[in-house]
Order: structure tokens, then C-alpha cells, then sequence
């Protein structure tokens, strides 16, 4: 499940309130700079079963998102700024397992 926009959906929204960031990811540029009418989707609620994940990506805008994991786990590949690094390397196929794909669910 992807809810993106926790404060339109009736049952997501209750949680808004009772969600706090951490001190050191208090400030909110998005609604900060463009107010809260204006900003663009910053929130999001996932859940999903083993192996479920995203594709190699850049969070929205450039921005670096922070996450919290209520059960689980998520493993994550950080790669540093390098256009000679291979795509088969940034993907993880080194880290596969024998016959596994590297799709998520």
C-alpha cells in the first residue's frame, strides 16, 4: 500500500497528528517556503510483504526523504557521487542471492 496523500484520505489523516519527526528533521522547507496549500506531496505511508521495494531512485525534487520503520526492515544501497559506477552495481546484482531476481514484489 502507497498513501501519498495522508491528509485527503479519512482514516490516514488521524495519524497525522500523532506522528512527531525526530528533533533533527523538525524543519519543513516545502512548507516553510511555499506554505502548506502549495507544497508538493511530502508525506508518505507504505506498507508491504517481504521483498516488497522501489527501484533505484532519487527522492522527489532532489530532496534526501527520512524514514522510520515500524516493523521490519529496509536495506538500503548508498552510492557515492560517481558517474563510472556500473548499473549492475548500483542495482545490487553483486549482493543476489543464487536464482534470485532482482525485482521487488
Amino acid at each position: 500500500m502507497f498513501e501519498s496523500s495522508l491528509e485527503d484520505h479519512p482514516e490516514a489523516k488521524s495519524m497525522v497528528p500523532e506522528y512527531e519527526p525526530a528533533k533533527f528533521f523538525k524543519q519543513d522547507l516545502f512548507t516553510e517556503m511555499l506554505g502548506e496549500a502549495k507544497a508538493p506531496p511530502h508525506r508518505w505511508f507504505l506498507i508491504g510483504p517481504k521483498r516488497s521495494g522501489s527501484e533505484i531512485h532519487q527522492d522527489p525534487l532532489g530532496t534526501s526523504a527520512w524514514n522510520t520503520s515500524i516493523a521490519g526492515y529496509k536495506r538500503w544501497l548508498l552510492i557515492p557521487p560517481n558517474p563510472n559506477i556500473d548499473k549492475n552495481f548500483v542495482r545490487g546484482k553483486h549482493l543476489m542471492n543464487k536464482g534470485e531476481d532482482d525485482e521487488a514484489i
